[in-house]
């Protein structure tokens, strides 16, 4: 029998409403001029290109150009919003007690608007953001949208009730002293480019000095029982950089959470041509449809969403196989195998895996933790070196999703 645990559940209908309800959040708090608003999805289209086709040339500046920050504002952070929001409530962050939380590369608050959309629950806990960026633009126009959105939230609290929510922003770089205290969550979403975009595609000794520095920055920061949290697109170039910076956090005595059911050498580290690289796929059908025609409208449709991220904490956590069990993370989308057969890549404490079967294949969500007895016999895919698991047509799902073994922020 094997048990799935989800890790992508389809958006709650007040998560989904949220996130609907951002757009004329931002429209209203940042009106747009009408030379702007007809050429907004030509800006879109632009700003698309500067920050992956010609990223070399980006230096941070468009945060400061009106017509693509209305772009950023309006396109770029409401779906890095819905990303974060597919993944946060898989994570089980809870903060009875109140928190201290790091957000570096905060840009526009990205990451303080996606929790509280996205975990609706934590808007009267006591929580402490300090969210780092170098465009001081930015975090000023992320601010002044937070508090709109905060405002516009609060009419459902109860009468005399108020958000326990303190937010601090700090215009620094990356790597830059401050004063912080110590992080019982540190985060770090869409920042690692600014680590490697000026460094050569060949090789990975720069991107391996850059990922261990990074790494101890992160955990010199976060609190002795702190956990640190990395998002970043789903791409190639942002998955080889958080392989090694796992790597890095391993070395250093941390412990992964998730996506990782192991904490052995990373089997889906990309960088070499046609190596798998570790990233999943999000479908957007509970996306805001106004987002959907923008993107659209600017030649960037989407059916899905990419992300690659890494949990991990500084506090030791127990062995996450059972006993003559294996946990398995299903990471690639099905694809056809000889005989009629579907496969999956997945990732687990024995490498590189690949799930093959009927139609029960497709059954399992992707970034799904499968749980099921080791395989009696070592079969390995002659194309791959994968480990072979054939997979039963029945299944068993946990009424909740989450991840096993995983703990509370």
């Amino acid at each position: 029998m094997i048990v799935e645990s989800p890790l992508f559940q389809p958006l709650s209908a007040g998560v989904r409403r949220g996130i609907e309800e951002l757009l004329p959040v931002i429209d209203r708090t940042f009106p747009l001029k009408r030379r702007f608003s007809s050429a907004l999805p030509k800006n879109i289209s632009r700003l698309s290109a500067l920050l992956t086709k010609e990223r070399s040339e980006l230096d941070g500046s468009y945060m400061s150009d009106p017509a693509l920050f209305n772009a950023y504002l309006r396109c770029f952070l409401p779906w890095n919003v819905f990303r974060l929001s597919r993944l946060l409530p898989a994570l089980r962050l809870e903060a009875a007690g109140g928190m201290e939380i790091i957000d570096l590369g905060s840009g526009p608050l990205t990451l303080p608007v996606a929790v509280w959309i996205a975990l609706p629950e934590l808007r009267r806990a006591p929580l402490r953001f300090h969210c780092v960026d170098r465009n001081g633009s930015a975090l000023e126009a992320g601010a002044k949208l937070f508090r709109a959105l905060s405002v516009e939230s609060a009419l459902s609290f109860k009468s005399g009730e108020k958000s326990g929510w303190r937010i601090k922003t700090y215009r620094a770089a990356l790597g830059e002293r401050l004063k912080l205290p110590p992080a019982a969550l540190v985060c770090a979403v869409n920042v690692s480019n600014e680590l490697f975009q000026k460094l050569p595609q060949a090789g990975t000794a720069a991107l391996a000095v850059n990922a261990k520095k990074f790494a101890g920055s992160l955990a010199g920061i976060a609190a002795d029982s702190g956990r640190i949290l990395v998002v970043e697109p789903g791409a190639p170039r942002p998955a080889q950089f958080l392989s090694l910076l796992r790597a890095a956090f391993l070395e250093g005595g941390l412990s992964v959470e998730a996506p990782c059911p192991s904490s052995r050498a990373c089997a889906m580290s990309g960088g070499r041509r046609g190596q798998k690289w570790c990233h999943f796929n999000i479908d957007v059908d509970d996306a805001p449809p106004l987002l959907r025609k923008l993107s659209a409208a600017a030649a960037l449709p989407k059916d899905k969403v990419t992300l690659s991220f890494l949990l991990v904490s500084k506090k030791a956590l127990p062995e996450k196989n059972a006993p003559g069990l294996l946990d398995v993370r299903v990471i690639s989308d099905a694809f056809s195998l000889p005989g009629g057969m579907r496969g999956r890549y997945a990732c687990c404490e024995r490498g590189l895996a690949l799930l093959s079967g009927g139609g029960a294949v497709e059954k399992y969500g992707q970034g799904s933790l499968l749980r099921l007895q080791i395989p009696e016999k070592t079969v390995r895919d002659a194309k791959s070196g994968a480990l072979v698991i054939d997979l039963p047509a029945e299944r068993e799902s946990p009424p909740k999703p989450g991840l096993p073994g995983s703990r509370s922020f």
